[in-house]
């Protein structure tokens, strides 16, 4: 189960600041990230990528899901939206489903 800890850096090793629930001899796999965020930011990617919302830089490489809705339909969409304006989004989405 993930685990989110502190540890310090020193003379090459990782100390953790508290005990880890682990075997002797037992990998893991460590994501470094500075404790404290230089400024917001920072803290907000680190907060994102903590959650899984994006990926850290050694997951650059894993493929990419396709996206879901093309470029031509996205300004397809936004284009209708534009000209509706005033109208609640549930009326253009009962106009979109009528054509």
């Amino acid at each position: 189960m993930p685990e989110t800890i502190t540890a310090t850096y020193k003379n090459g090793s990782l100390h953790p600041a508290s005990p880890l629930n682990l075997s002797d001899n037992q990998s893991v796999r460590i994501i470094v990230l500075p404790a404290e965020p230089h400024d917001a930011k920072d803290e907000l990617l680190q907060i994102m990528r903590n959650a899984g919302l994006i990926r850290s830089d050694h997951q650059a490489t894993l493929p990419v899901p396709p996206d879901p809705v093309s470029e031509k339909r996205r300004l397809s969409i936004a284009e209708k939206l534009g000209k509706a304006k005033g109208k609640p989004l549930s009326e253009i989405i009962l106009s979109e489903r009528d054509q």
